[in-house]
């Protein structure tokens, strides 16, 4: 199965950097890269990608404005050099987080979680009284300090 792609920073070496770490995975095809949130759009209008590799400060934008933009079923993994916003990507249910440089390590370890995630039953943003949790099910609790 072909996992299509688009990479989402505004840093041009960035972006080849990702590209090149790919090249090892024959099964991620990178349909596109955007350098900001009006390209990130059109890409995902046109590619409508399985994975999304976004950074979370772009020129003119952030990584967060385009999360309304992805699909539920597509993952998303932030690529950024900016620790403090980790707990907010996970927060939205990504995939993973990233540190530039991206090592090849880290990006495997990244890689192997598409093959055991299942958007299908992504947790909601929203909690009703009739949602129903099993044992080993994981949930995120904010504090008024974590």
């Amino acid at each position: 199965m072909t996992i299509t792609a688009i990479i989402v920073d505004d840093e041009p070496f960035a972006r080849d950097d990702i590209c090149e770490l790919l090249q090892e995975y024959n099964h991620i095809r990178v349909v596109g890269e955007a350098a900001n949130i009006e390209e990130a759009k059109a890409l995902l209008t046109l590619y409508e990608p399985d994975l999304v590799f976004l950074d979370i400060q772009l020129l003119g934008g952030n990584g967060f404005e385009l999360i309304q933009f992805i699909p539920p079923s597509t993952d998303i993994i932030f690529v950024t050099a900016f620790e403090e916003f980790a707990v907010r990507a996970f927060e939205i249910n990504a995939l993973d987080y990233l540190l530039k440089p991206v090592s090849e390590e880290r990006l495997a370890a990244s890689l192997d979680r598409i093959n055991h995630s299942d958007r299908s039953k992504a947790f909601p943003c929203e909690v009703t009284d009739n949602v129903k949790f099993n044992v080993g099910d994981r949930i995120f609790v904010k504090t008024d300090k974590e």
